[in-house]
């Protein structure tokens, strides 16, 4: 939505909702280059919020079986440099290596687990 942070205004805050509502569905989830992005937007930054309602199986580009939940990870990890805080709400986590994928994230990262059901 933007290249840097912005305050959370109530202007910003209905332009990004207005934003999501115009996004579609790809069909696929990419965990690990979201978070990199979040990551990187601004190294002052020591939390981000994931909210996720997919297993990892998007890496580049669109479609399925782009990368592993251990490839996702390792992205994540290593763009961390600033040691942020990543909480994780895991949206009705439907497999154990799903569940485990998120609550390591959360983990490695000194952040929150929980689960959204």
């Amino acid at each position: 939505w933007k290249p840097k942070l912005v305050d959370a205004t109530s202007s910003n805050k209905s332009a990004a909702a207005g934003y999501v509502g115009g996004l579609s569905v790809q069909g696929a989830t990419g965990t690990g280059p979201a978070v990199k992005k979040a990551l990187q937007i601004d190294r002052k930054n020591m939390l981000v919020v994931l909210l996720t309602d997919g297993a990892p199986n998007c890496l580049t580009g669109g479609g399925y079986s782009y990368g592993s939940t251990s490839s996702h990870l390792n992205m994540i990890i290593s763009s961390n440099t600033q040691k942020a805080k990543i909480d994780v709400f895991a949206i009705q986590p439907y497999s154990s290596s799903y569940k485990q994928f998120c609550q390591d994230i959360a983990q490695k990262s000194g952040g929150k687990y929980k689960e959204v059901n």
